[in-house]
């Protein structure tokens, strides 16, 4: 069987709680548990996991910093793209990351702009 360790990241930046656990590092991941945390783990994976074909070691989680460049060229054109309501493509996209603001919930295009 392959050994896999994964590091959790913390990528989920506008979630302010989260509805599930995250297993904690240390967890071993395995056919016997899989159910417990398969709401984390891509489904070709999972399937990999009761196959017993791999399984996955939990890595301690820790902060990449933003690239400077990147940080400073979203800062720049914060608030300057736009959606095309009919079509969904991203207007006026220049540099950096285009939808810096925290996402409204009650924006239909809020998963648009965090995808």
């Amino acid at each position: 069987m392959f050994k896999t360790t994964i590091l959790s990241l913390s990528l989920i930046a506008f979630i302010p709680v989260l509805a599930f656990e995250i297993p904690s590092p240390g967890t071993v991941i395995t056919k016997e548990n899989i159910d417990q945390f398969s709401y984390v783990i891509d489904t070709p994976i999972v399937e990999l996991i009761n196959e017993e074909a791999i399984s996955i070691t939990v890595g301690n989680t820790f902060t990449i910093p933003p690239n400077p460049q990147f940080l400073e060229q979203t800062l720049k054109h914060k608030g300057t793209v736009k959606v095309d309501a009919k079509t969904g493509h991203i207007l006026n996209y220049q540099q950096g990351l285009p939808f810096y603001e925290e996402p409204d919930i009650n924006d239909s295009q809020a998963g648009l702009k965090i995808a």
